[in-house]
């Protein structure tokens, strides 16, 4: 995926940190509980991009957080952000990691929308169908959207293949519109 350079880069230094591959799991386990806390506590958010706190007041607060239960590298790279003021970029890193973590381990992540919830054998057809296809394994996120009417969507990476009732329904229409009457 293309990313910021901003994020590219500060992904790229904390990915060269990481030499193996528990390494690199175990630092986004704890990028993505970082990640979930800021988006599930917006004042959290706020206080660290917030330019009236000080830089000892943010690192107090996000240490005080994790109670000694970040890995140093974790830490390090919070601080470096933090005293860089690129909190904003945060989550584009985390991205950027999660993607070249799942580069280097051959995994893909994949959503599938679809009307209703996936019944697991169909699910499990389309992980295995996925996984051929995409020659690594498939990391799937499904969501559900009703609006869709029926079928599904699937996304890999920027690429949309879109067979939802809906859409095939807006393209008929589309198609009807131009289609002349005499």
């Amino acid at each position: 995926m293309a990313y910021d350079p901003i994020a590219s880069r500060y992904a790229t230094a904390l990915f060269e940190q990481a030499p193996d591959r528990d390494r690199r799991e175990e630092l986004l386990e704890q990028l993505s509980r970082l990640e979930s806390l800021m988006r599930t506590e917006p004042e959290l958010t706020q206080f660290l991009l917030n330019p009236d706190v000080d830089l000892p007041d943010k690192l107090h607060v996000s240490e005080s957080i994790w109670q000694g239960q970040m890995r140093d590298e974790v830490r390090d790279f919070l601080r470096m952000v933090l005293s860089r003021g690129r909190v904003a970029w945060l989550a584009p890193i985390i991205e950027a990691f999660r993607d070249l973590v799942d580069e280097a381990h051959g995994r893909v992540r994949v959503t599938v929308r679809s009307a209703r919830p996936l019944t697991p054998a169909l699910k499990t057809r389309l992980v295995q169908r996925l996984e051929q296809r995409q020659r690594g394994e498939v990391l799937l996120t499904e969501e559900t959207q009703p609006e869709l009417i029926g079928g599904i969507a699937v996304q890999v990476g920027y690429r949309l293949i879109d067979g939802s009732v809906r859409t095939q329904l807006t393209a008929l229409r589309h198609r009807l519109k131009q289609v002349r009457v005499h």
